[in-house]
């Protein structure tokens, strides 16, 4: 499809299909009653499609293998508003995977990532599409990324969210101190960026001070964390059923970039994607098809 640049957001990522296990029994190790599914995901993918059921303009940057789950993924991303004029696919490979064991309460107990194409976007793969990545609105990455990947985007100075993913990978981002406008992360990964472990107040704060303009800081069972360069807030998720967690995040942090996109006061951004989070974790899939009725 064609898009205005200018009016686009670029997320340069993943996309991989989940293969979600749903215990119907707990216990111990042992071969478990339950269902399986399979369905499209990554966190990148994620992002993408739930800004463009937003109403976001979006070009998605990816790697796809060139078998059957593919194919899946690609029909994923037919919705209105997603460009994959940029996307590559790699003959000869696989597409990247996700597996997931969640336990009754739809909390993931393990899961298992093989995502060797993400690898495969490289800045050299990035180089030709520089003019379109400096003329977006803002990148969307996430730390799956290459760390060479994540300098060069950075290096392009336009607004940039990153999403953390997790602390064996956050450190990729503490080279990019004040390169980064938006980032969503865990305790963990924010002490991996920073290398301190003050009390999350002060974490926060530090991101703010040292790499960033806005912190989303997630807290397990506690209240989310939103950090700028003046205060620190909390915001207590909304109750939700939860049936997996997979995805919640990426809704979350979509939802929010959205509406601060769209001008919204920074505590009606936090609350949407809170709502966000909430009623993916309802669904199966990753991606909540009616995630613009919020």
């Amino acid at each position: 499809m064609n898009q205005n640049p200018n009016n686009s957001i670029m997320v340069v990522g993943g996309a991989n299909i989940d293969i979600l296990a749903h215990q119907h029994v707990s216990g111990e190790p042992d071969s478990h009653p339950g269902e399986i599914s399979l369905s499209a995901g990554g966190v990148g993918r994620n992002i993408a499609e739930n800004l463009a059921r937003l109403g976001q303009p979006v070009c998605f940057i990816t790697c796809f293998g060139d078998d059957e789950f593919a194919g899946q993924l690609r029909q994923s991303l037919s919705v209105p508003q997603v460009d994959l004029g940029y996307a590559q696919t790699l003959e000869g490979h696989r597409s990247d995977s996700y597996l997931c064991v969640h336990d009754t309460n739809g909390e993931m107990v393990t899961a298992v990532n093989h995502m060797p194409l993400i690898d495969r976007i490289t800045a050299e793969m990035l180089t030709p599409y520089r003019q379109r990545l400096r003329a977006a609105r803002l990148i969307i990455v996430d730390c799956n990324l290459p760390a060479e990947t994540l300098s060069w985007l950075a290096g392009l100075d336009v607004p940039m969210a990153v999403d953390a993913v997790s602390s064996a990978k956050a450190d990729r981002l503490s080279p990019l101190v004040g390169k980064i406008n938006i980032i969503k992360c865990t305790y963990a990964e924010a002490a991996k960026i920073t290398g301190r472990t003050d009390n999350p107040d002060m974490l926060a704060r530090a991101l703010c001070t040292e790499h960033t303009d806005i912190v989303l800081m997630s807290m397990g069972a506690e209240p989310m964390l939103l950090a700028t360069a003046s205060e620190v807030m909390r915001f207590t998720p909304p109750p939700a059923e939860i049936i997996s967690v997979t995805g919640a995040g990426d809704a979350l942090f979509a939802s929010f970039i959205h509406h601060h996109l769209s001008g919204k006061s920074i505590t009606f951004c936090a609350e949407a994607g809170l709502r966000a989070a909430a009623i993916t974790m309802g669904c199966r899939q990753a991606v909540h098809p009616e995630i613009a009725s919020l």
